[in-house]
């Protein structure tokens, strides 16, 4: 790697925000996309990060279930009418 990496994208990368890293390599460095990419992929390496975007963790897999039970409800409703 021909420099450190700046704090802006260190701090992105820590949050897993991958492609925001790249974006702003780019812009600071002026460089393509591909070679952007590699840098920031060989900097999670030699550093022990996941270099692949994370999906931020929480309650997503409660979101899914409830609009997966309203959805039911709503086919339900239309299926078998307003008689219920």
């Amino acid at each position: 790697m021909k420099r450190e990496l700046d704090v802006q994208v260190v701090s992105a990368l820590q949050d897993g925000r991958k492609i925001e890293a790249i974006k702003l390599l780019r812009e600071q460095r002026g460089i393509g996309l591909k070679e952007a990419k590699e840098v920031i992929e060989e900097y999670c390496e030699q550093h022990g990060l996941n270099s692949s975007s994370r999906v931020p963790e929480g309650g997503g897999g409660l979101v899914l279930i409830g609009v997966l039970v309203v959805l039911g409800y709503l086919i339900y409703r239309y299926v078998f009418g307003s008689a219920v």
